[in-house]
């Protein structure tokens, strides 16, 4: 098993380093990789690196710092795979008077096990929905969704786009005392007031499908699942959003008009679906240029004919975009937070006739954006246009979309 007194003074140190220069912060991580690097295999010692590109540098970024560990077990117990195998562990530590959540998940591996700590600040606020990078039309349309009193809305993307923070931003905007909110969460990530959050146990049988069952017998008019991992807690889901229920839940599919296809796939009956669902938004992350460093490029001929990725976005020469650059104040990184690039695909009645049986994602998204709808790749060239990431942050996100 992991040794924890070994883990709680690897991340007390790392933490005491918001408390000093943020250059010092980014140097050390680096002699951390490079140091993981030149460990020998056999070496049974702890090694650990950052990944600088998702550091956001100041006490305050806590909440969303992901810190990638590498531990090593003793040989005992990494005989006993079954007992090691991805396990996921809660610890508090209270350095400098605050609680940290350590979310810890383990997998083990032919020279140690691997160990993916994720450190959230206890009781920190989350993001307002007016303040995580939705357009004008796409955060109308949520807001109108929101409001109604039934109905379905997904929110779709890899893990670690942002998904969890879109819906806990939504909850707040209809957190109301008139309005009697349950979620099912695994785990639970931010903690609202006046709602009621579950977190899943399977090993007492409190899954997602079970959770929602219970729940309808709970008189809900706001349901929260955490994901649609199943077939079972997808016909739940929806068959509690045709019941009077406002249904909030996520999907991993790749875009927004994925999440349809992925339902029928689980079973669901696409009649169903087109009566249910009543939005889609679809994210990704990318990194904000530092608003202290970054620098104005003028786009040449020269830059369309060197790089086609600037005509196959739509830009023309003259127009201007940022690079990064990197100063004290983002720790000469460039960039300074995150911020969502977003789809967001209204079900019109005109998107209801579309969804069938045998529907193609490549369809429904044509048919959206004929209602409208901007897609990721473009909300991504928009934030370009605005001066607040790349070229290169869109492509990482959206290049195979």
């Amino acid at each position: 098993m992991l040794r924890w007194s070994r883990f709680a003074d690897v991340i007390s140190r790392q933490l005491e380093l918001f408390q000093r220069d943020e250059a010092e912060l980014i140097r050390q991580c680096e002699e951390a990789e490079r140091a993981y690097d030149r460990a020998e295999r056999d070496e049974a010692e702890e090694r650990y690196g950052d990944y600088v590109d998702l550091v956001e540098t100041g006490t305050e970024a806590l909440a969303d710092l992901r810190w990638t560990y590498a531990a090593t077990l003793d040989e005992d117990a990494a005989e006993d795979y079954e007992q090691a195998f991805n396990q996921a562990v809660r610890k508090r530590l209270p350095p400098f008077g605050t609680e940290i959540d350590l979310r810890v998940a383990t997998m083990p591996t032919m020279h140690g096990e691997s160990a993916v700590v994720r450190l959230l600040r206890k009781g920190s606020s989350f993001v307002a929905l007016d303040q995580i990078g939705l357009s004008a039309r796409g955060e109308a349309i949520l807001r109108r969704t929101l409001q109604a009193p039934f109905g379905m809305i997904i929110v779709t993307g890899p893990t670690g786009s942002g998904k969890t923070t879109t819906l806990a931003a939504s909850l707040a905007l209809i957190n109301e005392p008139t309005r009697k909110i349950l979620t099912i969460e695994d785990p639970i990530e931010y903690q609202i007031p006046g709602i009621n959050q579950t977190q899943v146990h399977p090993s007492i049988g409190l899954t997602f499908a079970s959770a929602l069952r219970s729940f309808l017998r709970q008189d809900p008019d706001v349901i929260m699942v955490g994901e649609m991992r199943d077939a079972e807690t997808a016909h739940i889901g929806v068959h509690a959003s045709l019941t009077g229920h406002l249904v909030l839940t996520t999907l991993h599919t790749n875009t927004a008009a994925g999440a349809v296809a992925r339902l029928i796939d689980m079973g669901v009956e696409s009649f169903l679906l087109a009566s249910s669902v009543r939005a889609i938004v679809g994210q990704r992350l990318v990194r904000i240029l530092c608003e202290h460093c970054k620098q104005p490029h003028r786009i040449t001929a020269s830059d369309l004919t060197q790089d086609h990725r600037y005509s196959s976005l739509g830009f023309a020469a003259g127009e201007v975009v940022h690079n990064p650059k990197g100063c004290d104040w983002c720790a000469f990184t460039g960039f300074r937070g995150r911020q969502g690039v977003f789809e967001v695909m209204e079900v019109s009645p005109l998107l209801r006739r579309a969804i069938g049986p045998k529907t193609d994602a490549s369809d429904l998204e044509q048919v959206a954006r004929g209602d409208g709808m901007t897609t990721m790749t473009e909300d991504g060239v928009a934030k370009c246009r605005a001066g607040l990431t790349t070229i290169d942050e869109v492509f990482r996100v959206t290049a195979s979309l």
